[in-house]
């Protein structure tokens, strides 16, 4: 499904990775991870890592095959692959930094 879904996005020229103040929606592994639910992101060489606060939810989304590698391994960290991302690290981290701040202002306006 993801080899799929990868020449999908290429024929039709959408982003493999889109961020907004909302969510990480990756296009790829068509999974959108909410600001909220995100703990921490980090990136490791072409692999983008984030650490949810509860990955359950998550799970229940994904394929009976992410579900076991993800508890097999018990790693809480849902993985994006960055090789078909056109950007360096330092300017995603930066991008990712930028929305993580504004979706933390929104949350904090809405109290």
């Amino acid at each position: 499904m993801r080899n799929y879904n990868l020449i999908k996005v290429a024929l039709t020229k959408q982003a493999v990775l889109e961020v907004d103040e909302t969510c990480i929606y990756d296009r790829v592994n068509n999974m959108k991870y909410c600001w909220d639910d995100i703990e921490e992101v980090t990136a490791i060489d072409d692999i983008l890592l984030l650490s949810m606060y509860q990955p359950q939810g998550y799970v229940a989304k994904t394929s009976a095959i992410k579900r076991f590698r993800i508890y097999s391994k018990k790693k809480k960290a849902f993985r994006i692959d960055l090789d078909c991302v056109k950007s360096t690290r330092k300017e995603l981290v930066n991008t990712l930094d930028d929305f993580s701040i504004r979706a933390i202002e929104i949350q904090q306006a809405k109290i």
